[in-house]
């Protein structure tokens, strides 16, 4: 039954998500469970790595820290738009993470690349290096702390 069901939680929640959206007919409801233990299968090949969670408060600290993060840097952009200062300059930063594993590193990017202002150029696992490109470089020594205080110190916390 395993090898049919490999994910039967993510297969249940792909076949209850199709039914919300499409509608519970008897055709829909066949095809919807075709799809999502066809969906459960594709996942097995992604190999995804074990996650164990070691603090549930550090991912509503997560949670709650990157909304903020999220408006204040809106913010910050708008005034960069807004009142345009011929000084600013965008440029790359480089950030030494201890973080490992593809999960977590995973999130840290979709954090990064959905805070405005941000974008995630490059992760070297050897050296452990993060690039990210920045919209205004005078902030350069503030996004570092951001990045190692704020979300690698909690994803740290919450995985290993």
């Amino acid at each position: 039954m395993r090898a049919l069901f490999p994910h039967p939680v993510l297969s249940l929640s792909f076949w209850i998500m199709w039914l919300l959206l499409n509608g519970f007919t008897p055709g829909h409801t066949i095809l919807g469970f075709f799809i999502a233990l066809g969906a459960g299968l594709a996942f097995t090949s992604l190999d995804p790595e074990p996650v164990r969670v070691r603090s549930v408060r550090a991912i509503i600290e997560l949670f709650f820290r990157v909304v903020a993060d999220i408006f204040w840097s809106n913010i910050a952009v708008i005034k960069i738009i807004i009142f345009d200062r011929p000084e600013r300059q965008a440029g790359f930063v480089t950030i030494s993470l201890q973080l490992r594993g593809r999960l977590p590193l995973g999130i840290l990017a979709c954090i990064v690349t959905s805070t405005p202002g941000t974008a995630w150029a490059n992760f070297n696992p050897v050296t452990g290096v993060l690039l990210i490109h920045i919209l205004d470089k005078d902030g350069e020594d503030e996004f570092r702390t951001v990045i190692k205080q704020h979300y690698e110190r909690l994803l740290m916390e919450i995985f290993t």
